[in-house]
């Protein structure tokens, strides 16, 4: 089965990223004072104004180049605070898309996590490449997707898991079992030593055979469960436990002799009764 997203610790990420920019520094001033790549704007260029002075002397006109835009990551972090409906959403959107489960995010991680973003953003601007929050989100968005196709092309996937539990009868319960054995078989109640004896023995067999349980889980690339198959071996049946308490009081020197006497018992009954007494 698939791990549930887990919601990342944003304000982290943002001190590792911004000790990452080479600064050595993770406090709020050296975050915020980061450079960050915004866009690009036009400047004009070709100041000379045609002018009635200069008019047909064949000067450059006046035009317009765009150029890279920069701002700080303290300006661009707070964006989200001004974000419409529209752009709020397609920004939950895209944390949805990278796995993250919304519906346990407040408003303040959201904020969080677009001034990661942003942090993330001003680090490539200091590696040399102009990128934006949206241009780093939606590289972010187009990795996990070529990794989840990547999954798809493999198929379901198979695990398989063990594990071993081991249930230990209590003393109580070992002297109760022995009770009625004792009575049966010895005709009297079990002494305290015996029992203590059998209880010991029981947890002994008890720990000696573990119940396993094997679950082998079927997923689609996904993540969702296709199937699951659960197995379980080992471990002492009620049956087994009464036949290591029968066990335990034939041991007993007084079992020969008390069957004989039950069995020359029964045996008078019958001559002086017939049978079926």
């Amino acid at each position: 089965m698939a791990e549930e997203p887990k919601t990342p610790s944003f304000e982290d990420l943002a001190a590792s990223q911004a000790l990452a920019s080479g600064g050595g520094e993770t406090g709020g001033s050296k975050i915020d004072s980061m450079k960050i790549y915004v866009g690009s704007g036009a400047q004009q260029i070709g100041q000379l104004q045609q002018t009635r002075e200069t008019a047909g002397l064949n000067l450059p006109p006046v035009s317009a180049t765009k150029v890279p835009t920069y701002s700080t990551v303290g300006q661009v972090a707070t964006d989200y605070f001004r974000f419409d409906y529209k752009t709020r959403q397609s920004f939950i959107n895209s944390l949805k898309g990278l796995g993250q489960d919304t519906s346990k995010m407040t408003d303040a991680d959201y904020a969080a996590a677009w001034r990661a973003y942003t942090i993330q953003a001003a680090q490539q601007t200091v590696n040399g490449r102009n990128m934006t929050t949206w241009d780093v989100i939606a590289l972010d968005l187009l990795t996990r997707e070529g990794q989840r196709q990547q999954e798809a092309q493999k198929g379901p996937k198979t695990t398989t898991t063990t594990q071993t539990q081991t249930s230990l009868s209590t003393q109580l319960d070992a002297k109760a079992m022995l009770y009625q054995a004792s009575k049966t078989l010895l005709g009297r109640a079990p002494t305290d030593a015996e029992a203590n004896n059998f209880f010991s023995s029981l947890n002994a067999a008890e720990r000696a055979n573990p119940q396993t349980t094997t679950t082998t889980s079927t997923t689609a690339p996904t993540g969702e469960l296709i199937s699951q198959n659960q197995t379980v071996e080992g471990g002492i049946s009620a049956d087994a436990k009464q036949l290591l308490v029968q066990e335990e009081a034939q041991k007993n020197p007084e079992y020969g002799a008390y069957q004989v006497s039950t069995r020359f018992l029964d045996g008078l009954m019958q001559a002086v009764y017939g049978k079926g007494y």
